[in-house]
């Protein structure tokens, strides 16, 4: 979590730095809710390993999301 912070508090803008940090912190919790209410149900339905097959699935794909996102949108390059 404090990694997400630092690096989203890094990349906004100054004048909008309280407002998008309060915002991931927000959807984090969210997602933590959703993991939990989500988890449970695969836990009881089918299995004990159903929730962490399910953050796995998760995980992969949102690491496809941000290679699509980093392919269309690479940003400036570091001098050096």
């Amino acid at each position: 979590m404090a990694a997400s912070v630092t690096l989203v508090g890094q990349e906004a803008a100054p004048e909008e730095r309280g407002a998008i940090v309060s915002m991931n912190s927000f959807f984090g919790a969210l997602g933590i809710f959703f993991a939990f209410a989500i988890g449970g149900r695969l836990f009881d339905a089918y299995a004990p390993s159903a929730p962490f097959i399910m953050a796995g699935v998760v995980q992969v794909l949102l690491f496809v999301v941000a290679l699509l996102v980093r392919i269309a949108s690479p940003g400036e390059r570091p001098a050096g």
